[in-house]
């Protein structure tokens, strides 16, 4: 059974799915890592910088689809 957890920030909701349906990660872990790197990937991605990786990287992969 794969295992979820939710984490609410301020742009909105993170959903973290261990997509290994390895049961020995806790949930406490998994929001750990999330609170460990959340912060600064977000501030990644609102920084100019950020953005505009994320807009080139959009525009090479419009044809693709994220799983």
């Amino acid at each position: 059974m794969k295992k979820t957890s939710t984490k609410k920030t301020a742009v909105g909701e993170i959903v973290i799915e261990n997509k290994f349906g390895n049961e020995d990660i806790s949930d406490v872990a998994i929001k750990a890592i999330a609170d460990a790197f959340l912060p600064e990937i977000i501030a990644f991605y609102e920084s100019d910088e950020g953005k505009q990786i994320f807009e080139d990287w959009k525009n090479n992969n419009d044809n693709k689809t994220i799983s």
